[in-house]
């Protein structure tokens, strides 16, 4: 399922964890940037992520914000090899 498609359905999905408490700031499906990339794929970014601390709403935007950069990363040298 694409991110923006959960439309915050908290705890339905498999990136609650990396989310703050429902319905505040940190809400990885209302982020724009994310609607259309598949929820399985950034969750795999999100786990794989290096920030070490995710207990904070600042440190669990980072996480998102890294997990992204990487995503976008990889999607553009995947584009460049063709």
């Amino acid at each position: 399922m694409k991110i923006g498609e959960l439309n915050m359905r908290c705890g339905e999905c498999s990136l609650i964890d990396h989310c703050d408490e429902p319905f505040t700031e940190i809400a990885i499906c209302m982020e724009k940037r994310l609607s259309d990339v598949d929820e399985d794929v950034f969750f795999r970014y999100l786990e794989a992520s290096k920030l070490p601390n995710r207990d904070t709403p600042e440190e669990k935007q980072a996480a998102i914000d890294d997990a992204y950069e990487r995503f976008m990363r990889e999607k553009n040298r995947k584009k460049q090899s063709l």
